[in-house]
């Protein structure tokens, strides 16, 4: 039996090599299915772009593990594909959104490559889509604007900003960053700054898109946002008037827009227009519209601005409840807000020392805030006169030492207080300064009597005066020699008791019987 395994001579051995057998492992056959096609790069071609993910995928997890090294790889990713694909953005505008943002991180010293890193993703924004571009703009700037670092923020606006006007179709997205650099600049208190871009931003609002010319209402939300600054900007010079005439657009604008983004603001600002006008009621409306609008949007003024309601409700006539309400309600236990809470329960109950120990223990969580340091002392004024009331009312007669150490207040203080009590009509009693006395024997009535008599005595006075002031005059006009006669030809003593009697009489209510009655 012939061995299956054996080579014979002329048998067609499979595993043998022959002379331009079709041998599928032949290393010389040009059919090799692993071999190289003639023109094929192989993986050469696509070496690189697996290069770049590489490198782009190894940096991402040091971003905040090791940044410098990350920074590296995404320098390395970006040259790489900028390299062998000008046109072509895979990695790269990521990568650089991820460049500028570590540059800014890693402090000053990399301010001016953090700027060249910006705009090379600025240039090439054409090549990415524009929302990517919208989103990595708002990333870096809004991870610059959570520092202190403000200048830079304002030449990475003004680099965005010129950027966007030459670009075709993009006004929308110009007039959002621009109203965010408008912002900056009021925070900053570079109010030139902020009045320059803000009429730039109003002339593309206004009709035609000239400055003079009527607002378009057809963008009542941007027109909205505008004013927003703008009366930020007039409630830094207390231009009451001109406040005024934007209360007036911007209602007219929110009746049809009715933006909570800027009507906040709006609201808050009108808030601490009346305040300032001592209108505390409608000071009190206006900031619960406003904590309401910012409480909508999620704001973070939004404990702020309740503050500011619990001052005005302290201050309005209407004693409102500014905790009552379903949306304030949810704050009364919040941590922020429990130092004017305890303040605003003092105030309700003229508890004036426990008043007095909150603002002192809680000075910093309560006094944080321009408007509200200016309102304290109404708030303080306020307090003591309702203590005083309450007070004085069992006595006839109260020391003026013994009301300072029960509303913890100066000599001064407590004076000007009874004062103003008695001027408004909430205390009826009359203050003696020489013995430091508040008198609540006070009767308004023979008050009256005793100025009705002083009155007509100061008019006897008067008439008195004008008498001898006429009867020198014609003693002169009666000329040398004329006597009694000539003043009676000239109408002069003869007819005074007649004429001028009359004229008096009449001028101040008295005549001849009242004169000889009088004694």
């Amino acid at each position: 039996m012939a061995d299956d395994w054996d080579d014979e001579d002329g048998g067609d051995d499979a595993w043998a090599d022959e002379d331009g057998g079709d041998d599928p492992w032949g290393v010389g056959g040009d059919d090799d299915g692993f071999g190289d096609a003639p023109g094929d790069d192989g993986g050469v071609a696509d070496s690189w772009e697996i290069q770049v993910e590489n490198l782009y995928y190894t940096a991402e997890p040091d971003i905040k593990a090791d940044p410098s090294v990350a920074l590296d790889n995404f320098l390395a990713c970006i040259d790489l594909e900028e390299k062998n694909s000008a046109d072509k953005v895979t990695h790269r505008f990521n990568a650089l959104k991820h460049v500028v943002m570590i540059l800014f991180g890693l402090g000053a010293p990399r301010r001016t490559d953090m700027v060249a890193q910006y705009s090379k993703l600025l240039s090439i924004s054409h090549l990415v889509s524009p929302n990517d571009l919208n989103n990595a703009i708002r990333s870096i700037l809004n991870a610059i604007q959570e520092s202190a670092d403000k200048s830079s923020l304002e030449e990475m606006y003004s680099m965005t900003l010129d950027f966007f006007k030459q670009e075709k179709g993009k006004e929308r997205v110009w007039f959002e960053f621009a109203m965010r650099l408008c912002k900056s600049y009021l925070d900053t208190k570079k109010m030139d700054k902020c009045q320059s871009l803000l009429d730039e931003l109003h002339s593309s609002c206004k009709q035609g898109g000239d400055l003079n010319n009527e607002d378009d209402l057809s963008k009542g939300s941007q027109l909205l946002e505008i004013y927003a600054i703008r009366i930020q900007l007039v409630a830094a010079t207390n231009n009451r008037v001109a406040l005024t005439e934007l209360f007036e657009r911007t209602n007219k604008l929110a009746a049809d827009v009715n933006d909570p983004r800027s009507m906040s603001v709006i609201k808050e600002c009108y808030g601490k227009m009346h305040a300032s006008m001592n209108q505390w009621d409608a000071a009190y409306v206006n900031f619960f519209d406003a904590f309401r609008s910012y409480q909508d949007i999620g704001h973070a003024n939004v404990k702020q601005c309740l503050k500011y309601v619990v001052i005005a409700s302290m201050l309005s006539d209407e004693n409102t409840n500014p905790f009552a309400s379903q949306e304030a309600g949810v704050f009364k236990s919040n941590s922020d807000m429990m130092p004017i809470v305890n303040l605003l329960d003092a105030f309700d109950n003229d508890d004036i020392n426990n008043f007095e120990n909150t603002l002192r223990r809680d000075k910093h969580a309560i006094l944080n805030d321009d408007f509200i340091v200016e309102a304290m002392p109404a708030v303080k004024l306020k307090i003591r006169s309702k203590v005083l009331v309450k007070l004085i009312k069992p006595y006839t007669r109260v020391k003026l030492e013994w009301l300072c150490g029960q509303l913890n207040a100066t000599i001064g203080e407590v004076e000007n207080l009874v004062v103003n009590l008695i001027l408004d009509g909430s205390v009826n009693g009359r203050l003696d300064g020489i013995h430091r006395l508040l008198d609540l024997n006070y009767n308004q009535e023979q008050d009256k009597l005793y100025g009705a008599m002083d009155n007509w005595l100061s008019a006897v006075n008067r008439l008195r005066n004008s008498i001898a002031t006429r009867t020198g005059r014609q003693d002169i006009g009666g000329g040398r020699g004329m006597g009694m006669g000539g003043m009676h030809a000239f109408g002069g003593m003869m007819d005074f008791d007649v004429m001028d009697d009359d004229m008096y009489g009449s001028q101040f209510g008295i005549g001849d019987s009242d004169l000889l009655g009088w004694s």
